[in-house]
């Protein structure tokens, strides 16, 4: 066997020392960068890290018998790669992970309204609750900058202001838009709140009351999501309920209104249709809201108690409405694609007292201020 000479033996071992160093090095950044993206909470990128670490060793090796110069050179790049690759990816990974665009214009529907809250709330078409007195069935009142926006979504906070005294969230978007029929969705998620209610609903424009159409109500973060239709002003209702869905990640809650039937949506996929002629067929608003649930004796579910987190709070990524096209029903004159309702007549709404048997969650819904107090 040949052996090797004593300059070959010693620019081996300098080839070798130099693989190492260039390995080690490309490890160490794999690792850094790995580390901040655990923290980020991408640990899928940070995987993608190693891996690039890994193939920056083999690089290394496959280099080695470059000249010194060169070597060196693609060695200090391959070392480089995962946190140059991070710094490239880690944006498009945050907007994957926290940001998903509403869908635009698909087969026979087209897209009249979507708002995605990457800027700060628009009070010019949303109406944040603010009241002084406890919502009924409920230990909160609402306190208008619970409502507000953060790195792209619309967030709704409940949170404990001593004691039993409780503030919620609550938010219109009487003001900005509104619609007769349709299909309307959101994509949210929720903290696990035990006693914490929440509703996602439409109301009808400028006031009155039936219909209501809660798309989403319940506890927040499951372990049930409630859907209803109420039709009659002696409070009739519809409710259905899903189960099995972790609230705590990100859906979408949706709901399609035609003549005569009503469609509730989860992720896309109609769960459960109510055919009613009690359809809402004039131009309905969404609102959002929170409460912290009382232990009274209508009350139904989880309420209040010493496991309920003293502050928690509701994530909505972005709401958008579609209308069919073409009209497949005769909401608007001649099949008239409609357009969104501006500067909608807003006087304060009074709440409503229910008849007959309650709501399970939100039993009214509440007063919300007039254009001269809106904040």
């Amino acid at each position: 066997m040949a052996r090797l000479s004593s300059d070959n033996r010693t620019a081996h071992r300098g080839r070798v020392a130099e693989i190492g160093r260039g390995g080690w090095l490309t490890i160490l950044a794999a690792i850094a960068g790995s580390v901040t993206m655990v923290i980020a909470g991408m640990a899928g990128i940070a995987v993608g890290a190693v891996m690039i670490g890994v193939i920056g060793v083999v690089a290394a090796a496959v280099v080695s018998s470059r000249t010194h110069s060169t070597r060196w050179v693609i060695l200090l790049l391959t070392a480089l790669l995962p946190l140059t690759s991070l710094t490239l990816l880690a944006p498009a990974a945050q907007a994957v992970v926290f940001k998903a665009d509403a869908p635009g214009n698909f087969t026979g529907w087209r897209h009249d309204f979507v708002e995605d809250f990457n800027s700060p709330l628009d009070t010019s078409k949303w109406g944040r609750y603010e009241s002084s007195n406890n919502q009924i069935g409920m230990l909160s009142e609402y306190d208008a900058p619970n409502v507000y926006t953060d790195s792209g979504s619309l967030v709704l906070r409940t949170s404990n202001a001593g004691g039993a005294d409780w503030r919620a969230a609550g938010v219109s978007g009487a003001k900005g838009f509104s619609a007769a029929q349709g299909k309307w969705t959101m994509r949210a998620k929720f903290d696990r709140a035990y006693g914490i209610g929440c509703a996602f609903l439409l109301y009808p424009k400028g006031g009155g009351w039936p219909p209501e159409v809660d798309i989403a109500e319940g506890t927040a973060g499951g372990p049930r999501v409630m859907s209803t239709l109420h039709w009659s002003p002696a409070n009739l209702m519809d409710s259905r309920f899903k189960y099995g869905i972790d609230m705590t990640q990100w859906h979408t809650y949706g709901v399609l209104l035609t003549n005569d039937k009503v469609e509730f949506t989860v992720d896309g996929t109609v769960w459960t249709t109510i055919s009613n002629p009690g359809s809402p067929r004039i131009p309905m608003w969404i609102g959002f809201q929170t409460g912290a649930k009382a232990a009274t004796a209508t009350a139904t579910g989880e309420v209040v108690n010493s496991s309920t987190p003293q502050d928690s709070r509701v994530y909505v990524d972005w709401v958008a409405h579609w209308t069919a096209w073409p009209r497949e029903w005769s909401a608007t004159p001649r099949g008239r694609f409609p357009q969104p309702h501006l500067d909608v007549p807003f006087d304060s709404l009074t709440t409503v007292q229910p008849t007959s048997s309650p709501s399970p969650m939100l039993l009214v819904i509440p007063l919300i201020e007039s254009h001269t107090n809106a904040n």
